[in-house]
């Protein structure tokens, strides 16, 4: 099982088109830091919901075939309006939208893709001192 490519693929997309927003946006990965690093930031979580796919061998049962959720959450200050958290919105369903060209020019992946993107969903409400928006999506990756 290869999890970690896979990470490395979304992980490293995503950072590189936060870090080219002007100004850049620092992003969060999962179980890497605890602290939020400033007044705006976006969080990318990989959850894994099947890891195998049946297939008839008469050596093997299975072979690898990821499926997951990714999710990224932008936080911005409150009370700054929507503008700022729609632009963070914006590159990360981009990007994700582009995940299998970036997966074709992988070497360590041999497929990726993203379903149908969700959101962005967001949270403006309470006494947060950060308003909040997801974008999350299912995908699909073969390494």
């Amino acid at each position: 099982m290869t999890l970690a490519a896979v990470r490395a693929l979304f992980e490293s997309e995503l950072n590189t088109a936060f870090q080219a927003m002007s100004p850049a946006v620092p992003v969060v990965f999962d179980n890497v830091q605890e602290t939020p690093p400033g007044d705006e930031y976006a969080i990318v979580s990989l959850t894994y919901a099947t890891t195998t796919q049946p297939i008839l061998c008469p050596t093997e049962s299975n072979i690898e075939a990821l499926t997951g959720t990714i999710s990224v959450s932008c936080y911005t200050p409150r009370q700054q309006g929507m503008k700022r958290l729609e632009q963070m919105s914006s590159v990360a369903m981009t990007t994700l939208n582009g995940i299998r060209a970036a997966a074709d020019a992988d070497a360590d992946v041999i497929s990726a893709s993203v379903g149908s993107i969700e959101g962005p969903a967001n949270i403006v409400d309470g006494d947060a001192a950060y308003a909040l928006t997801t974008v999350f999506a299912p995908f699909k990756a073969r390494v």
